[in-house]
């Protein structure tokens, strides 16, 4: 009997390293941040993006950042489209950058740099898995890959560019750092939030009919800083038509 009881105990055993075993392989696949795109396609659009860009400029994507409800509870993370469309990556904390020419360093050749969420095996038990570098290379393409925490440290004088970008993250939370120091290496100045807003109405609600009105409306607020500093909105008010538009 005793034989009997040694021989399940033994299959038993076997049967839990086993199962171990086959639960650690699936898990080695699960939860990777997978794209519904090619490679191939995305690094089509950045070429396509190239070839519109001006000379000498480079083309700054950051990711969105989390956001926080009631200080505790995380929402569920949105991707910048732009980020996604010319990369596939889906991960805040990042910053992509496309250059019109070919660049040069001690490192070799590059027209593109991508720094990106690093790893971190503890966070990731609760937050879903990373590419981090290695998988940014081997999944979606790109041979310069560095951790975003890493971009103050890498050497590059973007005052010398064109930079074309959209709206700046808030300088808070994990991005900080990141958007902190892009605006050292540029020089640029973050957006105004106040002017982004007027911006965002007239791209999505002003025509030629209703300009006038608008601007009617906006007189006084457009005659006080900081619209009186900004060329596009005192260009608008100077040619009021479909040109100004």
């Amino acid at each position: 009997m005793k034989y009997y009881w040694k021989i399940i105990s033994i299959a038993v055993y076997a049967c839990c390293i086993i199962s171990a075993g086959h639960t650690q392989v699936r898990h080695s696949d699960e939860n990777l941040p997978k794209d519904n795109l090619s490679a191939s396609f995305h690094a089509g659009r950045r070429e396509a993006l190239r070839k519109l860009m001006p000379p000498n400029s480079i083309v700054a994507i950051f990711a969105y950042p989390t956001r926080t409800f009631s200080n505790d509870v995380d929402y569920v993370y949105h991707p910048n489209p732009d980020m996604y469309y010319f990369s596939g990556y889906k991960e805040p904390e990042s910053l992509l950058l496309i250059f019109k020419e070919m660049q040069t360093d001690s490192a070799g050749s590059f027209n593109e740099l991508f720094f990106v969420r690093r790893r971190d095996s503890l966070r990731e038990q609760f937050t879903g898995r990373r590419l981090g570098i290695e998988g940014v290379k081997t999944l979606l393409g790109f041979r310069r890959v560095y951790n975003s925490d890493d971009f103050g440290d890498f050497s590059i004088d973007l005052k010398k560019f064109n930079v074309i970008f959209d709206v700046l993250p808030d300088t808070a939370g994990e991005l900080r750092n990141l958007v902190n120091e892009f605006i050292l290496k540029s020089s640029i100045r973050p957006t105004d939030k106040t002017l982004y807003e007027e911006y965002r109405i007239i791209y999505n609600y002003i025509t030629e009919k209703n300009l006038k009105t608008f601007l009617d409306n906006r007189k006084n607020l457009f005659n006080s800083v900081p619209y009186k500093n900004d060329p596009l909105i005192q260009r608008l008010i100077a040619r009021p038509d479909s040109t100004g538009l």
